[in-house]
């Protein structure tokens, strides 16, 4: 995450290892890279999980209610499936 601040996928990447032992650390790294990647879905569900984790229902539910409205601009993808 530090070798690569400009980018949101490293930031969830190691903040998402972190979370294995460290679930505030994991926080503040997905908190210091939404400040930069503000629309970065990924970042948003991760930071509702994870304040989910702590018992901190609210924040995370407004993390959750941030990424749905931002997914529904994205378009659909067939996966096949």
């Amino acid at each position: 995450a530090k070798l690569a601040p400009q980018s949101a996928r490293y930031q969830y990447v190691y903040a998402v290892a972190l979370a294995q032992t460290d679930v505030p650390g994991a926080i503040r790294v997905l908190e210091t890279s939404l400040q930069k990647h503000t629309g970065d879905i990924q970042t948003l569900f991760a930071l509702s999980s994870y304040y989910e984790v702590l018992g901190k229902s609210t924040t995370a539910q407004q993390y959750r209610q941030k990424a749905e409205t931002l997914r529904r601009f994205l378009p659909k993808v067939d996966t096949g499936e």
